[in-house]
């Protein structure tokens, strides 16, 4: 083997030692899911930039049924304690009687607030955030897909 083929070689190992990926996963706690309506996850998606162009309405309401992943959403003006409520109450209206037993959703203040909380109350929904990174991972994969491209 010639110095320089052994040069590039010692040179390749070592790019690779220093970009090799320090990635770890973590163990969490597993998500069941025990049917439909067990449990749903809400996100709300900004869509600022197209108000204008969509009668002054800046935000998306997007909730999913994690086992089905069946989609609704709604559109909203401001994110609001009360157009929130008003928007999550229109789906539970057009559902088809679909209830949810859970709701997990972010920790913001347009779903912690006394007229969402009687809402969870009134149709017996529980109603919690969690405080890792997966939060609502199936509503905000929705919202990703949901965000128009550049090109």
């Amino acid at each position: 083997m010639s110095s320089s083929s052994k040069h590039t070689t010692e040179k390749i190992q070592l790019v690779n030692e220093l970009h090799k990926p320090a990635r770890k996963n973590y163990p969490r706690r597993r998500t069941i899911i025990k049917g439909f309506d067990d449990l749903w996850q809400s996100d709300l998606a900004e869509m600022g930039n197209y108000a204008k162009d969509n009668k002054q309405y800046k935000y998306i309401l997007v909730v999913i049924d994690c086992f089905s992943k069946f989609l609704w959403t709604r559109p909203i003006k401001n994110k609001t304690g009360q157009e929130v409520t008003q928007a999550f109450e229109d789906i539970l209206l057009h559902a088809n009687k679909r209830v949810p037993s859970n709701l997990q959703t972010d920790q913001g203040t347009e779903y912690y607030n006394r007229i969402f909380n009687n809402l969870m109350k009134k149709y017996n929904i529980n109603h919690y955030s969690t405080y890792s990174v997966k939060k609502a991972s199936m509503a905000e994969r929705v919202i990703l897909y949901m965000a128009p491209t550049n090109g």
